[in-house]
């Protein structure tokens, strides 16, 4: 059964609102919406795009993942979402949790050549974990709950 809870998000009058949405199924490696250069997101604020973001909340809390992008569950547009509990912590010192985070249009840019190599999975491709090198630092450009530029 689809996960249907409660879905947490604040209007554009800054009141939390509370929605119940359905998940959407996430799609499989080999869509070709994978494949896909995403479209920039024209308005930001629109009540389109807030519903997307509650459908990718509920979708990203039916798989259990800790994070999404909207070409996984069909939509070519640039928007993620990133939910790091404390559960997932490492003995890295910058590692910890990060509350949901929606990056809308993100222009993300690493900071300095330091990466780390990690464990990763993926939602569009069930069972597979391999490690990924990541830069330690970096910034992005635009989201919902950080100034622009702030380091991410």
């Amino acid at each position: 059964m689809p996960f249907q809870g409660r879905v947490r998000w604040t209007g554009p009058d800054g009141r939390a609102i509370c929605l119940i949405m359905s998940a959407k199924s996430i799609v499989r490696a080999g869509d070709p919406v994978l494949r896909r250069v995403a479209a920039p997101v024209a308005d930001p604020t629109s009540p389109r795009i807030a519903d997307l973001l509650r459908e990718m909340e509920a979708s990203l809390a039916e798989a259990g993942g800790i994070g999404l992008a909207t070409p996984q569950i069909g939509v070519s547009e640039r928007v993620i979402l990133i939910s790091v509990p404390a559960a997932r912590k490492t003995d890295d010192p910058e590692d910890g949790p990060l509350p949901l985070t929606a990056l809308i249009n993100p222009a993300l840019e690493p900071v300095g050549e330091d990466r780390a190599l990690g464990m990763e999975g993926c939602l569009s491709i069930p069972g597979l974990r391999g490690g990924v090198a990541r830069w330690r630092s970096g910034r992005h450009g635009d989201d919902r709950h950080a100034r622009p530029g702030a380091a991410a």
